[in-house]
């Protein structure tokens, strides 16, 4: 046999390949042997496999950092003249089973078990130890265990079968549920028994010792052949790798073959009446007992059987399949007597048009099979190197198809276990993906919170597997996966913040920024002031790491709020919406404040955007929208949502902020003067109203009591008294009820005349102070109070001194610190103060040169690079009164300025306490800083309450103002483009749904047929790199990497890790070093020159 590269002959000799299911025309060498390997197995995790040959080398090779096509030899063991027929690895010990009883149950603790079972060996302090055992044609067999051991790796014992040596030709191990190895062997000859033996494995110091006892045998039921032919025991086979009770043996002979099933069960035995005991209990022993037989026509050249059973019944469901000398399969039901439930041959035509002598092999036949571990597909070599792969029913179901409630138990045992699910999904049809979604989701929804807490990641990633199936799930699928890297961006992020004093705190930094986001709060520097700065620092460097994935929430959110216009004129679907998920928008805002918060001490990790403003603050408007989207306040969820999506209000601002520019300019006008006139009218008409307030109560409270007590009660109790048989006390029961709804009516009406008040109270504050001259009344109603005079005789004045002003305040912003800095150019020109719009004149200068600006450039030059935050170097001290908030960012300031001297001097991360006058004098800086902010937070609070009762009729004109600003977005930000519509050619994937059975693949050439572009929904505005993104760091790879890790199941592409990195990113690296995050393995992709 030459290598699947070797077209010349040169390369003769045995090779092992290695090949993912979903990308099979991708195969791997391992190694190249000159004998030939005879025992090839994998591991339970599916990591480690070990070869053996027939010149007793024994071989252990793993994964080299988790990538599929490269290897790293673990250890080896030579047993010389030794020909090795079958290995088999150490059990781990953790064995789950469905429980039939309680499978419809609602919880996974009641439903999955954990079932008794000890590993094969322990080591110190009870865990399972790695290693194999390996059975030899000559009766030996042999434990190599894994050391962790630098300079001795392996460590291995041999050990006698039996008494003596014995010649074996066919073999098989099995697992016992008590630590023990069952072994099964055959001389091959019919005329001799099947012997088994019982095989312990013990551990002593850095030895191991091996224990062999002989266990019942038995002969075959058809026993010598009466016709002189040539019978051989070919292939013995446990029925259940973990069920010791079953066997199943094939023999050949020159007419065709056989199989027999064969259990171990206990017996009694008679026992002459002179050595039977005192007692009347029965002797009883283990004895092997036959089952059923299944005879066939042709020789059998393989046998298959079930690796796992999932259900814990007695015996428990499987298949055996064997396959023939005539290229034929038979699925064979071994509950049933060895029926035959299916059928296949590779002679027979693959497709019903085309001739079937173009697929006939007569000279070729299977040489080996075997089934996944949950049982749904079986695989299968023949002799010239072909592989075939087949959908079966797995065991238990009944029809001709997977149950949508089998199938959904069967993706939980997967959540459970921690198993592949890949075979699960070749036996789906694409009519119950949407459903299986929907019932999946609601049984993991209904489990206990630390239950969900432990399988969240592994859920999403089976959920996001499924979606990924349809054609119309693939923007379900992108949620999906956004959704699970906010968990893991999340957990990281927090995982770098630390208490400032354990003792003190009942929570930490992260519980204290959750249950500050749950309050109705837009503005992200507000949140600041409910934090504490020491909490939130984090070495600069760690930052500088990290930037890459606060560039990737960042855009997500950009992301998010763009396309939420298209998503809400969309059908409504069913599935997964990343914009409907609350909880996960409300992390998103936790990672912005925590950007924030880094920005200030180290501004370069903040995210770039391209935007058409440099004093547009884009963090504080992403957290504003997605605030007003998680929380809207009571009955103006409609106005927030409907000023989200509203692309028509856009000129409404422009159009209020002229209006009240008029309004200011012209103060003598004639509107004014009207406005003055309605209102004196106004006004008096209230006085005389309130003349008579003191008597309405009075009178309907005395109009409600005539009413009640001398006409309605009189006349239920005249109807009610005709009846007979009243108890005595019905009078008493019958004024005591009426008395106590008396009462409640009066609190209702005294109820009722309280929000009258209020209500005409506010009637009197809201009066329109200006109006139009008959040509357009204004959108909005504001009221001018009695300082406005003033502010209108002076603004002639301000007028002339403008240009001056200017310069002064241009002087005075190069002193202010950052964020006083980075307030002023936010944006927030336009302000209502005490009902007044005031409208300051830079603003109008500045929208008028950036319109013409506009206009004379082109976009690419009307777009900047830049960052949101200032450098370091325009930090200075105030000469004006600090705000709390100011104090805020001037302690996490220092705070981060003394993380980065202990840094120099010290090896660990907070200030030491040893140094007294330092930390005495921080001490009352932050006591005094802390105390400070306390009051002006509580005056802040208050002020805010008040405010908000006293405008709340200028709420709906305020919130369509500023929730304009997530349409223009687009004209704004620059959006990135956060899912790429790369195509991945995989088996599957929704193209299968659409393919003739079987399909013809080659190794080393993508299918053509099967390549799949998924189609995502556009993002207005989105900016298309043609790069390809890393899915894991978010970093742009180029358009054609030549060095990429590539995901064998989603195609997702990832960055090959070769240099130094700090611990924050190592740690991220690590999370993703054994699977991407749809759960697939990852491979070196080179790009083809």
């Amino acid at each position: 046999m030459t290598e699947l590269d070797d077209s010349s002959g040169k390369t003769r000799g045995c090779h092992v390949y290695v090949a993912d299911l979903n990308m099979p025309w991708h195969a791997h060498k391992v190694l190249s042997n000159k004998h030939n390997i005879t025992a090839l197995e994998w591991d339970l995790p599916g990591d480690k496999l070990v070869m053996a040959d027939t010149a007793g080398n024994v071989q252990l090779w793993m994964f080299k950092d988790h990538i599929l096509n490269e290897w790293v030899l673990i250890g080896s063991a030579y047993f010389p003249g030794e020909h090795i027929l079958g290995a088999a690895w150490f059990h781990n010990g953790k064995k789950t089973g469905l429980v039939t009883e309680k499978k419809d149950s609602i919880h996974y603790s009641e439903k999955f078990n954990h079932l008794l079972f000890a590993p094969s060996v322990r080591q110190f302090g009870g865990r399972a130890a790695e290693g194999v055992l390996v059975v030899s044609t000559t009766g030996m067999v042999g434990a190599i265990m894994i050391t962790k051991d630098l300079q001795n790796p392996t460590c291995y014992s041999t050990e006698s079968l039996g008494n003596t040596r014995h010649r074996i030709t066919a073999v098989d191990l099995c697992y016992g549920k008590n630590g023990h190895f069952l072994v099964a062997v055959s001389s091959g000859s019919i005329c001799l028994p099947i012997r088994c033996f019982r095989v312990l494995v013990r551990k002593n110091d850095d030895k191991c010792t091996i224990t062999s006892q002989a266990l019942p045998s038995f002969f075959l039921q058809d026993g010598a052949p009466k016709d002189n032919s040539c019978t051989v025991v070919t292939h013995l086979k446990f029925v259940v790798r973990e069920d010791a009770d079953s066997l199943v043996i094939a023999a050949n002979s020159e007419s065709g073959g056989f199989v027999e099933v064969w259990e171990l069960r206990e017996k009694s035995q008679p026992v002459h009446k002179l050595f039977q005991p005192k007692t009347l209990e029965p002797f009883k022993t283990v004895v092997w007992q036959y089952q059923s037989q299944y005879r066939c026509q042709s020789p059998v050249t393989a046998i298959a059987t079930t690796k796992l059973s999932i259900v814990t019944t007695l015996p428990p469901p499987s298949y055996v399949i064997i396959a023939l000398a005539d290229s034929s399969v038979h699925c064979l039901n071994r509950l049933d007597c060895l029926k035959e439930v299916a059928f296949s041959s590779l002679n027979t035509s693959w497709r019903p048009d085309e001739p079937s002598n173009k697929y006939f092999k007569n000279s070729v036949s299977i040489a080996h099979m075997d089934l996944s571990w949950l049982g749904c597909v079986l695989l299968a070599c023949d002799t010239q190197g072909n592989m075939y792969l087949y959908k079966l029913l797995p065991d238990g179901t009944t029809g001709t198809s997977m149950s949508l409630s089998y199938a959904c138990t069967l993706l939980e045992y997967c959540l459970v276990t921690g198993l592949d699910w890949l075979d699960i999904l070749l036996c789906l049809r694409s009519s119950m993906i949407e459903a299986l979604c929907e019932r999946l989701d609601v049984s993991f929804n209904r489990q206990l919170q630390s239950t969900q807490q432990y399988h969240y990641i592994q859920f999403l990633s089976i959920k996001t597997s499924l979606y990924r199936m349809l054609i119309t799930g693939q923007n379900k699928a992108a949620d999906l996966s956004s959704l699970l890297m906010i968990h893991s961006v999340a957990t990281a992020f927090k995982s770098l913040l630390r208490p400032s004093d354990l003792i003190s705190h009942d929570k930490g930094p992260a519980e204290s920024l959750a249950a500050v986001i749950t309050d109705v709060i837009t503005d992200v520097d507000k949140v600041l002031l409910h934090l504490d700065p020491k909490e939130f620092t984090v070495e600069p460097s760690t930052l500088q790491s990290l930037q890459q994935l606060i560039q990737w929430v960042a855009d997500l959110a950009l992301n998010l709020l763009a396309r939420l216009p298209e998503q809400r004129m969309q059908m409504k679907t069913g599935g997964y919406e990343l914009l409907k998920d609350h909880k996960a928008l409300n992390t998103v805002r936790e990672l912005l404040v925590i950007i924030r918060i880094w920005g200030l001490l180290r501004p370069s990790c903040l995210p770039v955007f391209l935007r058409s403003a440099d004093n547009l603050d884009v963090l504080a408007l992403l957290f504003c929208l997605l605030s007003k989207l998680v929380q809207p306040n009571g009955d103006t969820q409609q106005q927030v949502d409907d000023g989200l999506i509203g692309k028509s209000e856009i000129h409404r601002i422009h159009e209020d902020i002229m209006t009240t520019k008029l309004a200011i300019k012209h103060k003598d006008s004639l509107v004014l003067k009207e406005n003055k006139l309605h209102e004196k009218n106004y006004t008096i008409q209230q006085s005389r109203l309130k003349r008579y307030e003191h008597l309405s109560l009075p009178w309907s409270t005395l109009s409600v009591f005539v009413v009640y007590w001398l006409v309605l009660c009189p006349l239920i109790w005249a109807i009610c008294y005709k009846f007979a048989y009243w108890p005595s006390y019905w009078s008493f029961l019958f004024w005591t009820v009426a008395f106590l709804i008396w009462i409640v009516i009066m609190c209702g009406l005294i109820i009722f005349w309280r929000r009258f008040q209020v209500k005409q109270s506010l009637e009197i504050n809201t009066i329109s102070k200006y109006g139009s001259d008959k040509e357009r009344r204004p959108r909005s109603v504001h009221q001018i109070s009695s300082e406005d005079s003033e502010f209108l005789r002076t603004k002639k004045w301000n007028d002339s001194h403008e240009s001056e002003s200017k310069s002064d305040r241009e002087n005075l912003r190069r002193d202010l610190p950052p964020l006083v800095i980075h307030k002023q150019i936010s944006g927030e020109n336009i302000e209502d103060t005490d009902g007044v719009v005031c409208v300051e004149e830079n603003e109008k200068t500045r929208l008028s040169v950036a319109s013409d600006y506009v206009q004379k450039s082109p976009l690419q030059d009307y777009l900047k690079l830049v960052t949101v935050s200032p450098s370091e170097d325009e930090v200075k001290s105030p000469k004006t009164p600090m705000s709390p908030r100011d104090l805020f960012f001037i302690d996490l300031i220092r705070e981060a300025e003394k993380v980065e001297r202990s840094l120099k001097t010290r090896t660990h991360f907070f200030p030491s306490e040893t140094t007294e006058n330092d930390s005495a004098e921080t001490v009352k800086s932050i006591t005094n800083g802390t105390d400070i902010e306390d009051v002006e937070h509580r005056k802040d609070v208050k002020d805010t309450e008040d405010e908000n009762v006293k405008d709340k009729k200028d709420n709906k004109l305020r919130s369509k103002r500023e929730s304009n600003e997530c349409c223009l977005l687009p004209n704004q930000i620059m959006i990135p483009q956060l899912h790429q519509g790369n195509s991945i050619t995989a088996i599957v994937s929704p193209i299968l749904f659409y393919q003739n059975l079987p399909l013809q693949l080659e190794y080393g050439v993508e299918p053509e047929q099967l390549v799949f572009t998924p189609e995502m929904n556009p993002v207005e505005g989105c900016m298309h790199s043609g790069q390809i993104v890393d899915t894991i760091r978010h970093l742009y790879l180029g358009r054609q990497p030549l060095l990429v890790k590539q995901c064998t199941r989603c195609g997702g592409k990832a960055q090959v890790q070769n240099m130094t990195r700090t611990a924050a990113i190592r740690a991220w690296d690590q999370r993703w070093t054994r699977a991407c995050r749809c759960g697939g393995i990852w491979r070196i992709h080179k790009a083809s020159q």
